[in-house]
């Protein structure tokens, strides 16, 4: 995977973009010295788009621009942006090149790195889709500073999310440092902290392309996660902090509570109140779920982390008694 700076540094002018509306808006100069009169398509900021429909409605742009084997498209915008631009790439004409340009600190260190690309089928998140590499990621940093507060509270639960499942160092990085710290970027500590965790990631993603056995660790917080995301339109990184703590709650370690304070610390929850039988009704439709047994991913420590199987009636236990801790 190559980053770039900036989009100059890539040479194909046979580019097609595809844009989140509410990047659009905001950033509109910023995107404009992306675009640079070439074509693009602007994609509505949401979960909503990550459909058949808003598959469908991308092809069709596709074709009406008479977009080619050659043409090579870029997602400017977060996580939604850029897995349906990997997936229409992976998709149109058999395969074309495409790159992102993620715009918020969560794609920055996760979503977009590990080639995961799909949309969502109803209330099953990510269940049709493929696993294919985006040929560059550009990273810069002047999109983030349009990012509301909650969207950059966020990008750190994925961050410490890395820390706790593989690096211990990252983890103490984070206690020593905050979440204004970061955006103020002071003496380079944000391009720090994304770079950081691009390698995390990336090495997990590496050993196991596939998802065949260590890069489920990437999954931890998320069997709670992203079903509650889904019930509840919670941000992403909010719902995986939740699943986070529950985690901990199902397994819990001698550093629960320092990982419970550093959570809360970046301003993100460990607790909300759901309906566990609608919960676990999409848990149970889950890729991770087979045979009434979950691969869940708990920690054994700060930096190390296992994949362990848990009946769904057990699970369903432990939600329960989540609920009333």
């Amino acid at each position: 995977m190559i980053i770039y700076n900036n989009i100059n540094e890539i040479q194909n002018t046979n580019i097609a973009f595809l844009i989140d509306e509410s990047v659009y808006r905001i950033q509109t100069e910023l995107v404009n010295e992306y675009t640079n009169g070439r074509p693009y398509h602007i994609i509505q900021s949401g979960e909503a788009s990550k459909t058949i429909s808003g598959l469908n409605s991308v092809i069709q742009w596709l074709i009406e621009i008479g977009a080619d084997r050659n043409t090579t498209l870029v997602g400017i915008g977060g996580g939604v942006v850029t897995d349906l631009t990997g997936f229409v790439g992976s998709i149109w004409m058999r395969g074309v090149r495409f790159g992102f340009v993620p715009t918020t600190l969560l794609n920055l260190v996760d979503a977009s790195i590990g080639g995961k690309n799909g949309i969502n089928i109803g209330q099953r998140k990510n269940q049709v889709g493929c696993i294919r590499q985006p040929e560059w990621i550009i990273h810069d940093f002047r999109f983030l500073d349009s990012v509301s507060d909650p969207e950059w509270r966020s990008g750190f639960s994925e961050v410490i999310k890395h820390s706790v499942i593989a690096d211990a160092d990252l983890f103490g990085f984070l206690e020593d440092n905050d979440t204004d710290s970061f955006r103020k970027n002071h003496n380079g500590l944000l391009e720090k902290l994304v770079n950081w965790n691009v390698k995390i990631k990336s090495d997990i993603v590496e050993g196991d392309v596939y998802e065949a056995d260590s890069r489920r660790i990437l999954n931890y917080g998320h069997t709670l996660g992203h079903a509650i995301e889904t019930l509840y339109g919670l941000k992403h990184g909010f719902a995986v902090s939740i699943g986070m703590a529950f985690s901990l709650f199902v397994h819990p370690i001698k550093d629960s509570d320092r990982i419970l304070r550093l959570i809360s610390k970046y301003g993100l929850p460990t607790w909300m109140e759901f309906d566990p039988n609608p919960v676990m009704e999409l848990i149970l439709s889950d890729k991770k779920q087979t045979g009434g047994v979950i691969g869940f991913v708990v920690a054994n420590g700060i930096g190390n982390a296992e994949i362990r199987d848990i009946t769904t009636k057990e699970l369903k236990t432990k939600l329960e008694k989540f609920l009333i801790v």
